[in-house]
């Protein structure tokens, strides 16, 4: 999958059937990389925004309203912007779909059906962030088993569905045993 970024996609190739892990500190970017990447591709998109949904759809407005983010925060308190940022987000990502609350790996397969259904076939591209927001039940990410049953799901359904998964995750001593 092409990068919309020419220097980077020169070093990262994205590929479908594959899951991405962006890790990094609280704070390093990892956020900020997926929300630039989703407004930055022009091919289907699901970005689970599970950590912090309203700073996403922020930082998703301020790019496609060309304001700072601050502006966009303010502009989505405005019940009267609300429908012209809509509008502008729409015209332009048509094909990302944005979910706000943390889900089950069998709620993003369900996502990724009704995509494919919409679309005529799986979104490329599927952003999971955060991945410790992700519902196993019966584990939390503290747990090692939450990453050795969460990960080779999200790897399955990348395999099925012939998608690239890109989830970013904090950098945890967790993550360094794997």
């Amino acid at each position: 999958l092409p990068l919309p970024w020419r220097g980077l996609s020169d070093m990262v190739r994205l590929h479908t059937k594959e899951v991405l892990i962006v890790a990094g500190a609280p704070g390093s970017g990892k956020s900020t990389l997926s929300v630039n990447l989703a407004m930055g591709v022009d091919y289907p998109t699901l970005y689970l925004a599970q950590d912090t949904p309203a700073s996403v759809i922020a930082r998703m407005t301020a790019i496609a309203t060309g304001v700072d983010v601050t502006t966009a925060q303010r502009n989505l308190r405005q019940r009267d912007m609300l429908e012209e940022i809509a509008l502008k987000l729409e015209e332009a990502r048509p094909t990302l779909v944005l979910e706000r609350k943390p889900i089950t790996v069998e709620r993003l397969k369900h996502l990724v059906e009704a995509l494919s259904e919409w679309i005529g076939e799986a979104p490329p591209l599927i952003i999971v962030d955060n991945l410790i927001d992700l519902l196993v039940p019966g584990n939390t990410h503290g747990e090692m088993q939450f990453y050795t049953t969460a990960i080779p799901q999200i790897k399955h359904i990348a395999n099925e569905y012939g998608t690239c998964i890109v989830r970013s995750e904090e950098h945890t001593s967790e993550l360094q045993s794997q």
